[in-house]
């Protein structure tokens, strides 16, 4: 089986050819439901026999009893405590990927690199090589189950197929 994911250039360039242009203030007029690319999102992938132990000695949130069925939402810290950046990760059946804000995700991805030493771990920009989508609204599950069988039905839940992966998140309101 081939991934036909379009990346992220590809996405891009439809999108501008549609003419989106979705403004940073533009949730407040937002329509019941939507589709929105999530394009100030990064993606850091980590793989390798060490990637989860190393991963788990670097941030807030377990690593090593991460699931493939869920998702989980994490910060990483100066050794003095200081909070540099908060992200949602998942673990794939090769993979963990962290989602942060594209503005921090090189830096991250330096630093982290930095604390790798001895570790099997790897670490990879995947931004460009995933389309990241959010949907919301009524009918934001009907439209997703034409894709995934099985919706997760609860927050932080995770579903993987060939098309790709689908993590639920929260509403503002802290409602599934």
């Amino acid at each position: 089986m081939t991934d036909q994911t379009p990346t992220r250039s590809a996405w891009h360039t439809f999108l501008d050819q549609q003419g989106s242009h979705l403004p940073a203030d533009a949730d407040a007029a937002l329509p019941d439901n939507f589709v929105a690319p999530l394009n100030d999102l990064g993606l850091i992938s980590l793989t390798g026999d060490d990637a989860a132990s190393f991963l788990h000695n670097q941030i807030t949130n377990d690593v090593e009893k991460l699931d493939l069925a869920n998702a989980r939402l994490a910060g990483y810290c100066t050794p003095k405590g200081r909070l540099l950046a908060t992200f949602l990760m998942w673990k794939d059946a090769d993979q963990i990927v962290l989602q942060l804000p594209r503005t921090l995700q090189p830096a991250i991805q330096k630093r982290l690199q930095m604390f790798v030493l001895r570790a099997k771990a790897k670490l990879a920009d995947i931004s460009e090589q995933r389309v990241t989508l959010g949907l919301a609204g009524n009918a934001a599950a009907t439209a997703l189950l034409q894709w995934f069988p099985q919706l997760p039905a609860q927050a932080y839940g995770k579903a993987d197929n060939e098309y790709g992966t689908l993590v639920r998140v929260a509403d503002s309101r802290g409602a599934p």
